[in-house]
């Protein structure tokens, strides 16, 4: 019997109705209609941590940042108050603000908060990732994707991760349908699109089911030698090492950038304008 999610076992209608682990029986109060008030700004290893009050008929939010580049780019319709950027550059500084929108229209952007990220923390800062009211030092379990699950079951999921605490997903493709073709991409967009407006990290296990690493043949049939450890991956010391290397260096669950250089990139780019 193939192993299967507990996604497509039990459905998503009773883990989206189990209470919120790990929070308070109330929300925060929701301000009056105007730009969310921002709390909060922390810095993380190549992200920020936005805190803002909610906005009471606020439908979505919209986060801007300026960087000391000369950059300016905003996330729309963020679904959260506590709110990850991702992707941001160490040692850069960041100016953000947010508005709310819904059917009153758009508001006024909120003063400013300015963060750099940073690679190391300090360690008060360290703790409130753990233990805070924005904890973004959480698991990001494996979640087992068949290539059958309907746009609505795919974002209600993601729903249910954010609900949870969880940082994020690990993505495993399993007996996946159209693996690596065209609905393939189609199902991680939106997945993508999800994390974006929950502020979640997204990352894709590299194979369909198991051994990990060898992407259902597609890898050794663009070229054998990939399949005896002389992958793009191994360089240098690596190289001498492969036959003992090749299966500990393959099953990280971000992809390689040997191997797919372009896809997580522009699907990350393409969530922001």
């Amino acid at each position: 019997m193939k192993r299967r999610s507990f996604l497509s076992v039990i459905g998503i209608t009773p883990l989206l109705r189990l209470p919120l682990w790990g929070q308070g029986a109330s929300n925060p109060p929701a301000q009056e209609w105007g730009p969310p008030s921002l709390k909060s700004a922390r810095a993380e290893h190549e992200r920020v941590a936005l805190s803002f009050a909610p906005v009471r008929e606020a439908a979505s939010y919209i986060v801007r940042l300026r960087s000391s580049q000369g950059s300016t780019e905003t996330i729309k319709d963020v679904l959260v108050t506590d709110y990850s950027v991702q992707g941001l550059h160490n040692g850069t500084q960041y100016w953000f603000s947010a508005a709310a929108t819904g059917p009153r229209g758009t508001t006024a952007f909120s003063s400013e908060l300015s963060c750099t990220p940073r690679a190391e923390m300090d360690w008060a800062s360290l703790a409130e990732t753990f233990s805070g009211p924005n904890p973004t030092r959480t698991s990001c379990p494996f979640w087992m994707v068949h290539g059958t699950e309907t746009e609505d079951e795919l974002r209600q999921f993601m729903q249910v991760i954010h609900k949870f605490g969880f940082e994020g997903v690990t993505l495993h493709p399993y007996d996946f349908k159209g693996f690596l073709e065209e609905s393939n991409w189609k199902q991680w967009r939106v997945i993508v699109d999800a994390a974006r407006k929950l502020g979640l990290t997204v990352w894709e296990q590299n194979d369909k089911d198991y051994p990990c690493g060898y992407a259902a043949g597609k890898v050794v049939a663009q070229n054998r030698n990939w399949g005896a450890g002389k992958s793009p991956c191994h360089t240098g010391k690596a190289a001498k090492d492969r036959d003992r290397s090749h299966w500990t260096s393959m099953q990280f669950s971000r992809p390689s950038n040997a191997l797919w250089p372009w896809w997580l990139r522009d699907l990350t780019l393409a969530s922001r304008t």
